[in-house]
């Protein structure tokens, strides 16, 4: 459901603003068993998943295998570590990271990327608003966008676009 409504908002931003379709990046930090990378292939995305253990990275790369060609052309699995891997190019950024490191996952985000959704399964991500420190580089400007159980999607500096599609309402 996170991916349907961050697929729906940026078509709808791309529609307003005349650009034609590109190609819709997923990056995900702490990929894990690659559960949400697979399906982000499997939607169309162009997915990337960085873990830094060996064994779930194995466990990723043997289910991607057995996936259909699509996914698997969609798909890459990167052992190494999800502060050193680059998201600039990401639409969507998932992370699945425990509360300690969130603030320091929230400065990559905010430092290397624009326009793009954050995603979070169960961990909150600091953002300016609750931590009333704007400008603090371990908080995100972002607008909760998609709340649902403990999956949440914040945009980067949605408050700044016309765009009025909201996956809360």
């Amino acid at each position: 459901k996170a991916l349907e409504c961050i697929s729906n908002r940026q078509g709808s931003r791309s529609r307003h603003a005349g650009a034609s379709v590109r190609r819709r990046n997923f990056h995900d930090l702490g990929s894990g068993d690659g559960e949400a990378v697979l399906a982000a292939a499997s939607a169309g995305w162009d997915a990337t998943g960085v873990e830094m253990n060996p064994t779930l990275w194995l466990v990723s790369q043997i289910r991607r295998i057995f996936s259909p060609s699509h996914v698997r052309q969609k798909s890459r699995f990167i052992l190494g570590d999800l502060f050193k891997h680059n998201v600039q190019s990401a639409d969507a950024v998932m992370i699945f990271g425990v509360q300690p490191l969130m603030p320091r996952i929230a400065a990559k985000i905010a430092k290397e990327c624009e326009a793009t959704c954050v995603m979070s399964y169960r961990f909150r991500i600091p953002l300016q608003e609750e931590e009333k420190t704007s400008g603090d580089t371990d908080t995100l400007n972002a607008t909760l966008i998609f709340d649902d159980e403990e999956m949440r999607v914040w945009e980067i500096d949605a408050r700044k676009r016309s765009s009025k599609t909201n996956c809360l309402e």
